[in-house]
């Protein structure tokens, strides 16, 4: 895995490793990606910057059941996404 994650990376990455993601998550994951790209644009302290990782987060983790089915190598991520987030 590459030392600074973007949106550009995981785009990516997901083609190789989509296929260990629950049928339904693939879609979720690219939304979360695009959004992810969108913040990413944002000028430093941009407000949209924060909610466009927020609608991110949420199109990838919003069923919670399918949550639960995630590796945990993937929890470990989003505890990662949430210390960009708040950085």
């Amino acid at each position: 895995m590459p030392d600074s994650l973007t949106s550009t990376v995981a785009k990516e990455m997901q083609p190789v490793i989509r296929a260990g993601f629950p049928e339904t998550m693939g879609l979720r994951v690219h939304r979360a990606i695009s959004w992810i790209g969108r913040a990413e644009a944002c000028d430093r302290g941009d407000d949209a910057g924060f909610i466009f990782l927020w609608i991110a987060f949420n199109a990838a983790y919003a069923d919670e059941q399918e949550f639960q089915s995630i590796p945990q190598v993937a929890r470990v991520a989003l505890l990662d996404f949430f210390g960009r987030l708040t950085a």
